[in-house]
């Protein structure tokens, strides 16, 4: 028995294609950031430092900063 149409030529309608571009496989993903966004970033390390530096001085810890967290939670909540 001989079966034709089998075989690397097969088209079968519907069927993907499992072809390799070797052009595609050197091109790269490339990620730029704007100077907007690295200036946020220094922005943001320097307030992270200037609340590292309230929280070690014990600042968050007075009456008055507690009181104001607990108003403001107490507002979300309503």
């Amino acid at each position: 028995m001989k079966i034709k149409g089998i075989g690397p030529s097969l088209n079968i309608p519907g069927a993907v294609k499992n072809t390799v571009n070797s052009k595609s496989s050197e091109k790269t993903d490339k990620v730029e950031i704007s100077s907007e966004a690295k200036k946020l970033k220094e922005l943001s390390a320097q307030k992270l430092e200037k609340v590292q530096q309230k929280i070690n001085s014990g600042f968050y810890n007075s009456d008055e900063v507690l009181k104001k967290v607990a108003d403001a939670v107490l507002k979300d909540l309503k």
